[in-house]
């Protein structure tokens, strides 16, 4: 049903699922949520650590053997959620950071205050290198408020933008004193992709379905459609988002 770009589900890597027992907790929630495809997008910070890429492929392999073993209709790809630094795109050429199931799609962040001409910057040098990226949790840089910066950054520029599930969740109670831009970032079309973001069981926890229900309650089917299957379906099928 739906496809999850962005998930911290690989044990022991990051600062998601702690170990193996969580990770098959976080597994299990995401069936229930209907959740069928999962990008395994472990954090990536090549200023400051070195991404062990067999590490995370062996721990991948073991919860796949899992789904297969409960007999689980999920099916597990490879990734991870890239922190920008100059020297990602030779790191990504080299393969010793993976775009988004081998695709062309690189899920990239930032640090909320990095500035806006930065995110720019790495946008612009990631298309230049052939990749198409995808600003993850578009909604957390100060730098994109107001929130017309963003459809700046999209002329012109080949990328997507991707929405936490539980923000989306949240858009209807922001109120009129509130920091609307995730609102507007949604009301002007400028999102493409909602995904979890999951690290947890607790406070970020995977809640697609809510999610989904949410969008299809204030914008409609096509949208909720569009953002949590067919779009997160282009990606995992290295095809171009309509």
């Amino acid at each position: 049903m739906f496809t999850d770009i962005h998930h911290h589900i690989i044990y022991g890597v990051d600062d998601g699922a702690p170990d193996f027992e969580t990770a098959v907790q976080m597994l299990q929630k995401a069936d229930q949520q209907g959740v069928r495809r999962i990008i395994c997008t472990s954090h990536a910070n090549p200023a400051r650590s070195f991404f062990d890429a067999d590490r995370y492929r062996m721990r991948l392999r073991k919860e796949q053997k899992y789904l297969q073993s409960q007999r689980i209709n999920i099916q597990l790809a490879e990734g991870c959620e890239i922190m920008w630094m100059e020297l990602v795109p030779r790191l990504l050429s080299e393969g010793q950071l993976l775009t988004l199931n081998a695709s062309r799609y690189v899920l990239v962040e930032f640090y909320p205050d990095d500035k806006f001409r930065r995110i720019r910057s790495a946008l612009e040098s990631l298309c230049v290198a052939g990749y198409t990226p995808i600003l993850a949790h578009a909604e957390r840089y100060r730098a994109l408020r107001p929130w017309r910066r963003l459809r700046e950054l999209r002329t012109g520029l080949h990328m997507a933008v991707q929405m936490n599930a539980d923000t989306i969740i949240h858009v209807p109670d922001l109120g009129l004193l509130s920091d609307r831009t995730p609102r507007h970032f949604l009301t002007e079309g400028l999102v493409d992709i909602c995904a979890t973001d999951s690290h947890n069981l607790t406070g970020r926890s995977c809640r697609m379905r809510e999610a989904y229900r949410t969008l299809d309650r204030m914008f409609g089917a096509e949208t909720a459609k569009e953002m949590c299957m067919v779009n997160p379906n282009c990606i995992w099928n290295d095809e171009i988002i309509g």
